[in-house]
């Protein structure tokens, strides 16, 4: 049964307009509505029930008056009884939308001008929060009103013809039936730029050499704002390629031209509102008598003319011209030549291009060309025709023509050309286009072998009659394959033709086809005439080998294939001390014979059960889990049987039980190191006795043992300890620090000193430990302790020094020392007398100069002792020595410093002469007492010299010196 609606008759005071009514219950069923008449009644039905709700909605009126024009209201006070009449006329009232009221002006006109017939667009939010948009048309004066749902925010947006977008935002509260006046939009005017675009490749003049600087019409040309932003268009300029763009104000506006078959240009001005600005303009004054322009470079031209060299130069129609750019094609798409063979190409801006003339049956010509913009280049081409080969196609061994082969010919080292393709007719005759040159021409078919590349010598345009093609045929394997030990048919088994190895390291070599067996077991192997090795095998079978020789076009049966099932063990892997599962133990079987292929290696899962299988064979089955011992056991794969293992157990290393490891620990000299510290990884360490034994005990495992001791390098090695081990030796080296330094002259402190030897004495044994280079540098690896060393000159120093013995301590680190070699020295004794006494002269002077034998100036300055002696120490070289003394004449004497270590001298000074006398005299010979007094002296100085010598000889001699008293 179906209730009748009740029927509400009720009145809503909206006065004129349209709107809509219906009556909902409380689970949101609603009647019919009923439609508002001009007085805003209305007439519905609804079921009856308790709080039902009236829905009213109405719709306003005008351009841009938001969709309802009111606000909906729903009433939820309606009791509806009665079912068969009219139910009361309750009144419902409806909140009118606001009205938002604005105005837009012209900013340039600081506000007093307005923008008319614009228009305006409000954005704001309505009723449950849904974004409304309203757009309004202004009037002119520039207003704007329009109905607008009850907001706190609104967002206007306002534009013109000619300006420059705004926008404003109001947070002021538009209130139902209220009016809200919304801030004035002032839009910023746009200028203009007026640009003319010419034609740079001409000379402006028209005077025939080229084309003159003529007007581009058809030209595109756009405005930008520095950010990119497009504002207006340009498509067509006049015949004078003059344009007039509207475009915002800035100083950093973009003008855009391009023109077909042109370059395109790009300029930068500064617009001002409701300005024109004129790009490249010389003469605000007279602006269009003086304008300049925006030049475009044209695209070249080519043209040519392509023809057959070899047929005369006949022109050839219909070729297809490409001109690009690294692989691109640049100009407007590729060009057709007439029937004249002649053809007319643009070429876009780019010096150099390449042009490519192609046309079926000829060779490719592809060149560069280098043409300038706006000018018309000339380039005529040669297409070479290709050569055609025939020939013909038969069967071997029964020397019948082979038709429906396919014949392909490539150039030599070109196995991938595109030639075309033929096919053998009926005859097995083929005939096809060749490239010039030496092609490579090869012929397959399904039932024949693929021939051997024939190579053919092709001309151009010319016909070359190659003979007959041999196709060997194919030969046929077939048979079937059975299983064992059940005899089974086996589908989908592998069987492959395979070479034998030649390299003794498997049954086959390669193999080249495999085929699988049907479902009834059986196959059909197609092969090249040979000896092969067919290979049969299935999953979970092993594989069985055939050697086989077949002829061609054979048909070889092979009768059946057997291949032998796998053989299955199954079993459990447990712990020997709790009898219980292990995780993660694995287990693996590996074959006893040649060639055998291990298992796959399986995990026993939680119950510690495992699975394998393999060829049918004898093997060696290996269980390992960590923290135990690995297990090895012999078994035997049976065909077609799964064998269940009694339970494996492996023995946990547990860390109780302990394993010793001992040896020693030697230098590398041989003497043992006491001290050392020999450690097993991080948890184990122990230090060797004074005979360099020790004796480490360690758990079960693997370890890495390291020795350590003070001045040694540390010495590694793996002992893998599954009982005692014993014998472990370690050899350390000592440890070594280098030792660097500086060889230089001792007299010349910048010159180092090349081919020094480094030496030191061990045992009374002299070794050679480093060599000086180049810049007088030595390094040498030495060990902790002290070190005695000579630094000689070796063979190729031609500088004579004398050796330096010094001393150097190795602690822990590296050490620097540098040597200073000084030249041989002399010790010259000396000795200055009267040259008639023959007594010795105390405090006489005594100077000395010269140079050493590496020319080095030297020099030195001493007085005599009490007896008249001097002692000086010389480097070899060559010296002049002063003498002088009061009451006597100087004396200079040439001395030569050998090398030798000692060296005599004897410096005798005459007297002075006495001053010029008047008076008498005593009668007393001057030149007897001056020649008894030279015997006198002579044998008075070489006894005085020869006493000092003796000194000296006695005792130790001073050390080089340049300058030196007397004693």
């Amino acid at each position: 049964m179906i209730e009748p609606w009740a029927s509400v008759s009720t009145v809503i005071g909206l006065g004129p307009g349209e709107g809509t009514a219906r009556i909902c219950n409380q689970v949101g069923s609603c009647g019919d509505s009923g439609v508002l008449n001009s007085g805003g009644f209305f007439y519905v039905t609804a079921d009856s029930g308790i709080n039902s709700k009236v829905l009213v909605g109405a719709k306003g009126t005008g351009t841009g008056t938001a969709p309802g024009g009111f606000v909906a209201n729903n009433t939820n006070f309606l009791n509806i009884t009665n079912k068969s009449g009219a139910s009361g006329t309750p009144v419902v009232g409806l909140w009118i939308f606001g009205a938002a009221l604005g105005a837009v002006r012209d900013l340039s006109t600081q506000n007093s001008t307005p923008i008319r017939y614009g228009s305006a667009t409000v954005f704001e939010v309505g009723p449950g929060n849904t974004p409304v948009t309203n757009t309004e048309e202004l009037n002119g004066g520039g207003i704007f009103i329009m109905f607008l749902p009850q907001t706190n925010n609104t967002t206007l947006h306002a534009s013109g013809m000619a300006y420059k977008q705004a926008s404003s935002f109001n947070a002021t509260y538009l209130a139902p039936g209220g009016i809200s006046i919304l801030p004035t939009v002032s839009l910023e005017h746009f200028g203009w730029v007026v640009v003319t675009t010419r034609d740079s490749s001409g000379t402006g003049t028209g005077d025939g050499v080229g084309r003159a600087r003529v007007g581009l019409a058809q030209l595109s040309a756009n405005v930008t704002t520095l950010g990119g932003q497009q504002y207006a268009y340009s498509n067509t300029a006049d015949s004078f390629g003059f344009d007039n763009i509207s475009a915002p104000a800035g100083s950093n506006v973009t003008v855009s031209v391009q023109a077909p078959d042109y370059g395109g240009a790009t300029v930068r001005v500064s617009v001002n509102q409701s300005m024109t600005t004129f790009v490249n303009d010389t003469n605000l004054a007279t602006p269009y008598a003086s304008l300049g322009n925006v030049t475009l470079l044209g695209w070249s031209w080519l043209q040519g003319r392509i023809v057959d060299p070899v047929r005369n130069n006949l022109s050839l129609p219909m070729v297809n011209i490409v001109v690009s750019t690294n692989g691109s094609i640049t100009n407007n798409g590729p060009v057709l030549t007439n029937g004249r063979g002649y053809y007319l190409s643009d070429v876009p801006l780019f010096s150099t291009v390449n042009v490519s003339a192609q046309l079926a049956g000829y060779t490719l010509n592809a060149t560069k060309y280098t043409i300038l913009p706006g000018l018309v280049g000339n380039l005529d081409m040669n297409l070479t025709g290709m050569g055609v080969v025939a020939g013909y196609a038969y069967g071997y061994p029964g020397f019948h023509p082979v038709a429906g082969a396919t014949v392909s010919i490539c150039p030599k080292g070109q196995p991938a050309c595109s030639t075309p393709l033929a096919t053998t007719n009926g005859s097995g005759i083929f005939w096809t286009i060749a490239p010039v040159g030496t092609d490579a021409l090869n012929i397959t078919d399904t039932n024949y072998v693929p021939s051997l590349p024939t190579f053919v010598k092709v001309k151009a345009d010319s016909w070359n009659w190659i003979g007959g093609v041999n196709l060997t045929e194919f030969a046929y394997i077939f048979g079937t394959v059975r299983g064992l030990p059940s005899g089974d048919l086996l589908a989908n088994a592998n069987v492959s033709l395979c070479f034998p190895n030649v390299f003794g390291t498997g049954p086959v070599g390669g193999c080249t086809e495999t085929v699988t067996t049907n479902a009834q077991g059986a196959f059909f192997l197609p092969t090249a005439a040979g000896q092969f090795i067919v290979d049969a095998n299935a999953t979970f079978y092993n594989d069985t080998f055939l050697p086989i020789s077949v002829a061609a076009g054979e048909y070889v049966p092979v009768g059946v294939i057997f291949i032998q099932e796998f053989g299955f063990e199954t079993g459990l892997i447990l712990g020997s001390d709790t009898s219980a599962p292990i995780p993660g133990s694995t287990i693996q079987a590996c074959p006893d014979w040649s060639f055998g292929v291990c298992t796959a290696i399986r995990t026993a899962d939680g119950t510690g059960r495992f699975s394998l299988s393999g060829a049918p064979g004898p093997y060696t089955l290996f269980a390992i889990a960590p923290n135990y011992q690995a297990t090895y056991l012999a078994t035997t794969f049976v065909s077609g049987v799964t064998v269940q293992l009694p339970p494996i157990y492996l023995t946990a290393t547990g860390t109780n039980e302990l394993y010793t490891v001992s040896g020693s620990v030697f230098a590398t000299n041989g003497f043992p190191v006491s001290g050392a510290i020999v450690s097993a990884g991080t948890s184990f360490a122990t230090a060797t006795a004074s005979d360099g034994s020790f004796a480490l005990r360690v758990p079960w495992g693997t370890y890495t043992f390291t020795a350590n001791a003070q001045g040694y390098l540390p010495a590694t090695q793996v002992v893998i300890a599954h009982a005692a081990v014993v014998n472990v030796t370690f050899t350390l080296a000592p440890s070594t620090y280098l030792l660097t330094g500086v060889v230089r002259d001792g007299l010349v402190t910048s010159q180092p000193v090349q081919g020094v030897t480094i030496s030191e004495t061990i045992g009374g044994s002299v070794t050679t430990i480093a060599q000086t280079d180049a810049s007088g540098a030595y390094s040498v690896p030495l060990e902790n302790g002290t070190h005695v060393l000579t630094a000689a000159p070796g063979s190729s120093v031609s500088t004579t020094y004398t050796p330096v013995t010094f001393t150097v301590s190795i602690n822990g680190g590296p050490v620097t020392h540098d040597v200073l070699l000084f030249p041989p020295t002399t010790q010259v004794y000396g000795l200055v007398v009267d040259a008639v006494s023959g007594l010795a002269l105390a405090n006489a002077s005594v100077i000395g100069s010269g140079l050493t034998t590496e020319h080095i100036p030297s020099q030195f300055a001493i007085s005599t002792s009490g007896t008249g002696t001097f002692e000086v120490t010389l480097y070899e070289g060559s010296y002049t020595v002063t003498a002088s003394a009061k009451g006597y004449l100087t004396q200079k004497y040439a001395v030569t410093a050998n090398g030798q270590p000692t060296q005599q001298l004897t410096l005798s000074l005459p007297p002075s002469p006495p001053p010029a006398s008047t008076g008498s005299s005593t009668p007393f010979s001057g030149g007897t007492l001056a020649l008894l007094g030279g015997v006198a002296a002579a044998a008075v100085a070489a006894m005085l010299l020869a006493r000092r010598f003796a000194a000296a000889q006695s005792g130790g001699r001073p050390g080089p010196q340049t300058t030196r008293k007397g004693a």
